[in-house]
């Protein structure tokens, strides 16, 4: 069952990031490298360019007991631990991690701070382009902000949207979908 999967969180070598996954999935893993599109400015022109959401990560699906053989690809450093077990992090925080993703604009979205993160009621974006996205809402100065938190990571990502884009999720959907705020 997609929703109940889980991933690894695999750290990579600087800038191998989509080449990992690549290379990964070439070889009958399931890895995702989540990129967004954005402007970079250099003296001359500027340019387009796809840039992995995460620096130095790439997620790989679990099935069972990890192996080994993810060690022999050179771009591997290591698996993110939890209290001595693999960090996991569930299928719809990675979902909503790649509709982040894939409707990226850089005045819209920022990384936060995540120990400054307060958890607020717990949503599921409805409508708009972000529709899908689930996260947790906070209020800012007449702003309604979506946070987007991956535990662990101990990274948030918030964009801001209007309040009537957004359903509440009862507490037995948040254990279901991705419980973002609880203790994975």
């Amino acid at each position: 069952n997609m929703k109940e999967a889980n991933w690894w969180v695999i750290r990579t070598k600087s800038k191998a990031e989509k080449k990992l996954a690549a290379l990964l999935n070439d070889s009958g893993f399931e890895a995702c490298c989540p990129t967004y599109t954005t402007m970079r400015q250099w003296s001359d022109r500027k340019k387009k360019v796809e840039l992995p959401l995460i620096s130095c990560v790439v997620f790989v699906k679990v099935t069972g007991r990890p192996s080994n053989d993810l060690f022999m690809f050179p771009q591997v450093v290591s698996v993110l631990k939890e209290f001595g077990k693999p960090a996991l992090v569930r299928n719809a925080e990675l979902e909503s991690l790649l509709i982040l993703c894939g409707q990226w604009e850089d005045e819209l979205i920022t990384q936060e701070n995540y120990a400054d993160y307060q958890p607020g009621d717990y949503v599921e974006v409805t409508t708009g382009k972000f529709q899908g996205m689930r996260g947790e809402m906070l209020k800012h100065q007449g702003k309604h902000k979506l946070y987007l938190t991956i535990k662990s990571l101990q990274m948030a990502f918030s964009v801001v949207l209007p309040k009537s884009q957004v359903k509440l999720l009862n507490k037995h959907q948040e254990t279901k979908g991705s419980s973002l705020s609880k203790t994975m």
